[in-house]
């Protein structure tokens, strides 16, 4: 003898119970990552190993690790952020029963880690199929303009400085011209608490003056195997004398003397002369590169965990018991 609303309620609890079968693990220390990397092997055809782990989890942010009851792994998601930039790492989701739950809940977990940082782009390659509706329906764009780094393309290359000097130590960042650079192309102007935010999580800059006067820049930010390369700019006035080959020659060097396995950049607009450009430093275009800008973050704040379906009935079923 039950009314409808009671058919609801069995129908939820129901599902809840399936729910318990997927547990959510994210201390790092808790972790088999024995089991992750045979899962991301066998799902994803990613090779990891210790030497691996050992490598990016100093540099890891957040990692999440779905598992059933068994301990098998079911889906797996790592983040790497400087507080300003977040890139996803080793997103990977079994394509079994419960791949849509799976999927809402890192998705759920990544908003939720994005509002709170207000981070200015959060980025993923290589973006597992049943999280993408997800990520749109979370305002992230769809881009075609991602590049990642080929070594098998690799050619080491001369660039003549034609006179101006080349920098290479973070340290030796003119944090005020390289704001001038920003605002002269655009970006705006990044702050000095940013700046003081950013640094430390910044490996590897290039800047290129003019005597003092700072005309071109780039930085990179890596895991020990994963890396990133942001803000490649030069200053409008100085555009066509090679300073930009200046910043990629050196950028893609560093890639391929410290044999990352994974280099990735997101080039600003559709733009096919930038992308012959950066092909020339051994990087090549990827399809489906997911980015979501702080813009569009806002409209995101009651994330999908919150607004998932299990959620809802199990809020309204608390408010019918207060």
């Amino acid at each position: 003898h039950y009314n409808a609303q009671d058919s609801v309620n069995i129908f939820f609890l129901n599902i809840r119970k399936d729910l318990k079968m997927t547990n959510l693990i994210t201390d790092i220390k808790q972790i088999d990552f024995e089991k992750v990397s045979t899962f991301l092997k066998e799902n994803a055809q990613i090779t990891r190993n210790n030497t691996y782990w050992e490598s990016v989890l100093p540099h890891t942010s957040r990692m999440y690790v779905l598992a059933d009851d068994n301990g098998n792994t079911e889906a797996v998601m790592r983040l790497v952020d400087d507080n300003e930039m977040c890139i996803v790492h080793d997103f990977c989701i079994q394509n079994n029963a419960n791949a849509s739950h799976n999927a809402r809940l890192l998705v759920g977990h990544l908003m939720q880690y994005v509002a709170q940082k207000n981070f200015l782009y959060t980025e993923i390659f290589n973006c597992p199929e049943c999280a993408v509706p997800l990520l749109q329906k979370n305002k992230f764009d769809t881009l075609d303009t991602g590049m990642i780094f080929d070594d098998a393309q690799f050619k080491e290359q001369d660039v003549d400085t034609n006179g101006f000097t080349v920098q290479t130590e973070v340290r030796q960042v003119n944090q005020a011209g390289v704001n001038d650079i920003y605002d002269a192309v655009g970006w705006g102007a990044r702050s000095a608490e940013m700046w003081q935010k950013i640094t430390p999580y910044t490996n590897y800059i290039v800047q290129v003056l003019d005597k003092k006067k700072v005309i071109g820049f780039a930085r990179l930010v890596e895991d020990g195997q994963n890396a990133m390369i942001y803000d490649v700019c030069v200053l409008p006035e100085y555009q066509k004398k090679k300073i930009g080959s200046m910043l990629m020659s050196k950028m893609s060097a560093y890639v391929h003397q410290h044999r990352l396995p994974f280099a990735g950049l997101v080039v600003v607009h559709e733009n096919p002369t930038a992308k012959k450009f950066y092909e020339k430093f051994g990087f090549r275009s990827v399809p489906r590169v997911m980015q979501l800008y702080r813009d569009n973050i806002a409209p995101c704040a009651e994330c999908c965990l919150q607004k998932s379906p299990l959620a809802i009935a199990l809020q309204r079923q608390q408010q019918r018991e207060n």
